[in-house]
């Protein structure tokens, strides 16, 4: 058998909140960053078609981001944050 590591330190990204969610117009998300790095936000719709996207490099600390998502239509999405070496999904509803 082989020992597996993980060491949530290791990660860019520890904590991730987006409120209010359900919303109609937009959602704050807050993100705590363990080192600097480049962030990739984005929402995709259940089919996977990408519906925002916005790129920026990110300090170590707690981020907030509001994203304004009144021009999507009612429904369910996934919010998906990217760094260089790890993947996080977030539901988020759209009322």
């Amino acid at each position: 058998a082989s020992l597996l590591e993980f060491n949530i330190e290791q990660n860019n990204i520890s904590s991730v909140t987006l409120f209010p969610n359900p919303t109609d117009h937009r959602t704050e998300l807050q993100a705590t960053i363990n080192k600097d790095t480049r962030l990739e936000t984005s929402i995709f719709n259940l089919l996977g078609e990408k519906m925002f996207c916005a790129v920026k490099n990110v300090k170590k600390g707690t981020m907030q981001q509001v994203i304004n998502i009144e021009h999507l239509t009612a429904g369910s999405y996934i919010l998906q944050l990217k760094t260089n070496n790890e993947l996080i999904n977030k539901s988020i509803i759209r009322k």
